[in-house]
């Protein structure tokens, strides 16, 4: 299931950074930050060389 919403926030992200940069708009690049922090740089798993335990 998750891979079905980072293809979803893929694609949103494609479309905000369009608009973007057909009519620049602060709201468009907030929403563009917020979807790839939350959407995804959590999908991203760590692994123990990186010191953290994964999770899953």
């Amino acid at each position: 299931m998750a891979g079905i919403a980072e293809c979803g926030a893929s694609r949103m992200l494609k479309l905000s950074r369009a608009l973007f940069l057909e009519r620049p708009d602060a709201e468009v690049l907030d929403y563009y930050e917020r979807a790839t922090v939350n959407h995804i740089l959590s999908s991203v798993h760590p692994t123990p060389e990186d010191g953290t335990v994964p999770t899953g």
